[in-house]
């Protein structure tokens, strides 16, 4: 019953600060540790992971520095990211489904990669897949990356896709990293 009454305060959360987004008014901005926000993402996906036979892994940089930023929104892009990387995975077999996520620092920023082993982007698309409405899903609104890409751009950001090694998709989300002393590992 807690975790429920916890998921349903972070849902009207993420609601509200998408309506925030929308309208372009003030988030809040608060240094934010983000191995801490996205280890705090693995409940939420559990029995996602756990139904499409999926491995999570990490490799998070123990040494990262913080971001300033919206700690609920930047977990909404990298939650994101998750589930599309588990729905590309969906139809596959014969491969190992697998996700990785990384964090590192690179020049002045705090990098967050999501990878997958799922069917990669089809090149015609791969310059669609942030626009509004495009989606290779059925049930897809082609919304989530779009939101996406418009959160890592409001916090000072980047988003972009790129092909993984050995197939798949490596999302990057870039966020300028705080000046000054690492969060704790």
């Amino acid at each position: 019953m807690e975790q429920i009454v916890r998921d349903g305060r972070r849902a009207a959360a993420i609601v509200r600060r998408i309506c925030t987004l929308v309208r372009r008014a003030e988030t809040e901005r608060r240094p934010v540790d983000i191995n801490d926000a996205i280890l705090e993402l693995r409940l939420l996906v559990e029995g996602d992971l756990r139904r499409n036979a999926v491995n999570l892994g990490f490799d998070l940089d123990p040494h990262l520095p913080r971001v300033e930023g919206d700690r609920v929104q930047i977990q909404q892009v990298v939650l994101n990211l998750l589930k599309n990387a588990m729905e590309a995975m969906r139809g596959e077999s014969g491969t190992e489904r697998r996700i990785r996520v990384v964090t590192r620092t690179l020049e002045g920023a705090v990098e967050i990669l999501v990878a997958d082993t799922g069917t990669g982007i089809p090149a015609p698309a791969s310059g669609d897949i942030f626009s509004a409405f495009y989606t290779t899903r059925p049930q897809g609104m082609g919304l989530g990356l779009t939101v996406s890409r418009s959160i890592a751009t409001a916090h000072g950001g980047s988003l972009r896709a790129e092909p993984a090694p050995g197939g798949g998709t490596v999302f990057r989300l870039a966020l300028p990293a705080l000046p000054g002393r690492a969060a704790p590992a």
